[in-house]
């Protein structure tokens, strides 16, 4: 299983200084972002970062696009290319701009269209669709989530807990709910709304990484958001990951 960082964590920072970052951590791999890091359509950039990336000895395990499989995105084709020229294995899509509980029945639908298009597209490249598993989306919660991944065949999706997770068995019944159509994991602490140090979390993360890995298709653990937002804080929380996923998989 690779460990990681999602590239938006440091919007600021460069590619490069991205890359020396998780390289001097000691992690396996990135989730390049669409927004700021590797644009939508700017081919160019995305060979450049991917070649960076495998000369680091990294893997570019998923393309973070910020794909909505709405009419007003720019066209899934363009998110595609790019991530073929990035070298990534997985394109990660947002499951339209509504939560399930919230969206009519036509727009769900449109939306599941769109993916089974988005899927069969990017399997023609040899590369997954996953969805973000967040709120503002058909996968706000593990009911949206199974509907979607039941109404489109070859389609994964990423986990992460929600912001406050009290019931943490909860979140581990989730994942095993999900099971194998999870590829992914975004990996944060928080309290609330406010970042807190991997390490405060550990107990809890040992539980969902071990559901993770029972499912047996996660990838990839990413570390996304870090205390105050600052390298110093990453470097810790990389540490605990490492500990955490060596755990899980040494049992």
């Amino acid at each position: 299983m690779h460990t990681g960082l999602v590239s938006i964590t440091f919007r600021k920072k460069s590619v490069e200084e991205i890359i020396a970052l998780v390289k001097e951590a000691g992690l396996t791999s990135i989730e390049w972002g669409g927004d700021v890091h590797v644009p939508h359509g700017d081919i160019e950039t995305a060979k450049r970062v991917g070649e960076l990336t495998r000369e680091a000895g990294l893997t570019c395990v998923s393309y973070g696009s910020y794909y909505h499989c709405t009419p007003e995105d720019v066209p899934f084709e363009t998110v595609l290319d790019t991530a073929v020229a990035l070298g990534a294995g997985v394109i990660r899509v947002w499951a339209g701009k509504k939560n399930h509980h919230e969206a009519e029945p036509e727009y769900r639908e449109a939306v599941y269209e769109d993916l089974r298009r988005c899927v069969a597209l990017a399997a023609e490249k040899g590369i997954l669709i996953s969805t973000e598993y967040h709120h503002t989306s058909l996968t706000n919660n593990e009911e949206g989530a199974l509907a979607m991944l039941n109404a489109v065949p070859g389609l994964y999706t990423h986990w992460q807990p929600r912001n406050y997770y009290p019931d943490v068995q909860e979140q581990e019944d989730i994942i095993r709910l999900l099971g194998d159509r999870v590829i992914g994991a975004h990996v944060f602490h928080w309290e609330g709304i406010d970042s807190r140090p991997l390490e405060e979390g550990t107990d809890c993360w040992d539980k969902f990484t071990k559901a993770l890995s029972d499912g047996g298709n996660v990838k990839f653990m990413t570390l996304e958001f870090v205390l105050d937002g600052a390298a110093e804080a990453f470097l810790a929380d990389a540490e605990v990951l490492k500990k955490i996923v060596a755990k899980c998989c040494t049992k």
